[in-house]
């Protein structure tokens, strides 16, 4: 029936809190009087269209009410995009990382931002996925980058859509991938960047610049030799370094591994060397392998730990490699390259899914006849 404007449904196998048939709102009358195709244009419906639309809603409404959902499409039909990404965010605040939940809160700031205004979120403006994506392009955001905010808020609607917080499902549109493979550093690079730390460290102009030294190649040789995340380096106790590195969570520094997944993790010859000789010369009260010598981690944070790594990777020349990240790639794509199994390149690596291992290998150059000849 309708009433003031409004469809109302009436639904004879529930009673109302006064005993009465229970009745609820469906929609406005304009809310069915058009419906939108999908090039975004508008098309009135009939008469017999819009009956179809209201037994639909009211079919919606019913099957909503017999399984006993605690709420339906959210009753704020002015509801604004910067509220409703926070019931989302409060919600993965209890199941994700700090760290997550800031790049989501971003990603749907910059939204905002980029629309330059709080939409609606039951009406959201036209093609703005795409809007999103060339605003972003205009700023220098890579194409990876672009496609990992787009992700954060497809997430943000579909958590509001399964909530029914929203009555419409949308699907984003990404920018196609050009180049997935990681930049890695070349053999030479690396020496170059052993040299420049090593300037650092023995022929130092201040204290400073000795202790930024000594932790950037105590990050280097950890990085290059087992593939660890930077956060895992930086977040990394001396009482995990035994005859295996044990990665796990880190209660003091509010670090958790990523995907939840304790590992132990061999330590090469070369780094062996390495820390033997960096962890005989340490002081008593140092706790951590990027110790500051008074017992706290050298660097507040895996964006501060990375700023030296880029000021020398721009000083070398390097470009197209990501400072820090660059080293595990480099590791995981030597592997690769060098014919070490996938799956024991995916386990050092602690990826999920088999193919995010393969990403990072670059087989342009590699030659398929030495490799099955005398095996077909």
């Amino acid at each position: 029936m309708v009433s003031r404007g409004i469809w109302v449904g009436r639904f004879h196998d529930f009673k109302s809190e006064k005993g009465t048939v229970k009745k609820a709102t469906l929609c406005r009358i304009a809310d069915v009087e058009y419906m939108t195709m999908k090039d975004g244009s508008k098309r009135k419906r009939s008469k017999r269209q819009i009956l179809n639309e209201v037994e639909r809603l009211w079919t919606q409404k019913y099957q909503e009410l017999k399984q006993g959902a605690s709420r339906g499409p959210h009753k704020n039909t002015r509801l604004k995009f910067s509220e409703a990404a926070q019931e989302f965010l409060d919600a993965k605040a209890k199941t994700r990382d700090q760290k997550t939940v800031n790049h989501y809160s971003d990603s749907c700031n910059q939204l905002i931002e980029c629309l330059e205004s709080d939409f609606n979120v039951h009406n959201p403006p036209r093609n703005f996925d795409t809007q999103f994506c060339d605003w972003l392009q205009k700023k220098g955001v890579s194409d990876a980058s672009v496609n990992s905010r787009i992700r954060d808020v497809q997430a943000c609607l579909n958590w509001l859509f399964k909530k029914k917080v929203i009555k419409t499902k949308y699907y984003l549109e990404k920018l196609r991938a050009t180049d997935p493979t990681p930049g890695r550093f070349s053999g030479q690079q690396l020496l170059d960047m052993i040299d420049y730390m090593e300037r650092r460290i023995y022929h130092p102009r201040d204290q400073k610049e000795y202790k930024l030294g000594v932790a950037m190649m105590r990050s280097f040789m950890m990085m290059r030799y087992t593939a660890m995340r930077a956060g895992e380096v930086r977040a990394l106790p001396l009482t995990r370094i035994q005859d295996q590195l044990h990665i796990a969570d880190v209660e003091e520094e509010y670090y958790r591994v990523k995907g939840r997944q304790e590992a132990y993790l061999p330590i090469l010859p070369e780094l062996q060397t390495f820390l033997d000789n960096d962890l005989s010369a340490r002081e008593p009260n140092e706790k951590w392998y990027l110790d500051n010598g008074r017992g706290g981690i050298h660097w507040s944070g895996v964006a501060e730990m990375g700023r030296p790594f880029k000021k020398m990777c721009d000083f070398l020349g390097i470009k197209g490699v990501k400072p820090l990240h660059g080293f595990r790639s480099t590791a995981i794509s030597n592997l690769l390259d060098n014919g070490v199994s996938p799956r024991i390149v995916q386990k050092l690596a602690r990826h999920t899914k088999i193919e995010t291992t393969l990403s990072y290998h670059n087989d342009t150059n590699l030659q398929i006849a030495p490799q099955i000849t005398g095996l077909i």
